[in-house]
């Protein structure tokens, strides 16, 4: 049982790594996740925000710029956060 669990972890690890290495990928967080995915799902949005400058969430590209304020862009004008 402990060996299922333990592959089960690194397929969930893999599959973080794959969505931090990637800010084109959606990060969806839903009204119903628990507080644990929304704090787990936050991080990963905030660490491709500082690695790449920018993050999918929900659905909408969001950037950061070089003075580190938030934004999207909406109708071709910057939106801040």
């Amino acid at each position: 049982m402990q060996s299922a669990r333990f592959n089960i972890n690194k397929i969930f690890l893999r599959e973080e790594e794959k969505i931090f290495s990637n800010p084109n990928i959606n990060i969806y967080i839903a009204i119903d996740d628990n507080e644990e995915n929304i704090i787990r799902k936050s991080n990963i949005h905030r660490a491709r925000l500082s690695k790449f400058k920018k993050s999918k969430l929900n659905g909408e590209m969001i950037f950061k710029d070089d003075e580190e304020r938030i934004y999207k862009i909406f109708n071709s004008e910057k939106i801040f956060l």
